[in-house]
């Protein structure tokens, strides 16, 4: 998903977490935090290209390490470069 800023290399940002960063259950404001950041971005005229890798149910540890992952081997088939912003959003599944 791209934003604004034609001709521009895109800011490349990788969103990684649980359920909730994955938008399971969300009713108000009906988006997951990663989409409304992109719009966001977007509105401000930011061109960028942005992934929701979360998984639903996983724990910090292993959002930790496939977050490491994405530095060296990509483990995401939609994630072909460097992320410059990587996001962990976690904790839920380890309570």
């Amino acid at each position: 998903m791209t934003g604004a800023g034609c001709g521009v290399t895109p800011l490349l940002l990788v969103f990684e977490g649980d359920q909730i960063t994955a938008g399971e259950g969300i009713v108000f404001p009906g988006l997951p935090y990663p989409t409304q950041v992109a719009n966001a971005l977007i509105g401000e005229s930011v061109s960028i290209d942005w992934h929701n890798v979360a998984i639903s149910g996983t724990n910090l540890a292993q959002m930790i390490t496939r977050a490491s992952g994405l530095v060296d081997v990509f483990y995401h088939p939609e994630v072909t470069t460097v992320p410059q912003v990587v996001t962990i959003f976690g904790g839920t599944n380890d309570l």
